[in-house]
């Protein structure tokens, strides 16, 4: 029994602590991009989809969000890039409002 208590105690601290992080590398680009939430909308799925797959626990990474980890999550240091071969750099789409993740949206 206390080692089911414990096991619970541990992935639910492993997993606050994974969404605590992604919540702040999402708040990082609002920051970054102040006008990025007009455009994107405020819920979790629009943002959240800007470097990631879809929403959820624990979701993939996209082209643009594996981009940013490489780059330390520094979003200036890859807006030149075109992180989802679209034709359209990074800095376009999120100016535009589109996903530099997702090649089917510009």
């Amino acid at each position: 029994m206390k080692s089911t208590i414990l096991f619970a105690t541990v992935f639910a601290l492993v997993s606050s602590s994974a969404a605590f992080a992604k919540m702040e590398y999402k708040n990082k680009f609002m920051a970054f991009y102040p006008d990025a939430a007009a455009k994107y909308g405020t819920g979790m799925k629009a943002q959240c989809t800007i470097c990631h797959e879809k929403a959820g626990p624990m979701p993939t990474l996209n082209l643009y969000g594996k981009a940013a980890k490489a780059a330390n999550f520094d979003f200036k240091s890859i807006e030149s890039l075109d992180s989802d071969g679209d034709g359209v750099k990074n800095i376009d789409e999120i100016t535009q409002g589109t996903y530099p993740g997702d090649k089917d949206s510009h």
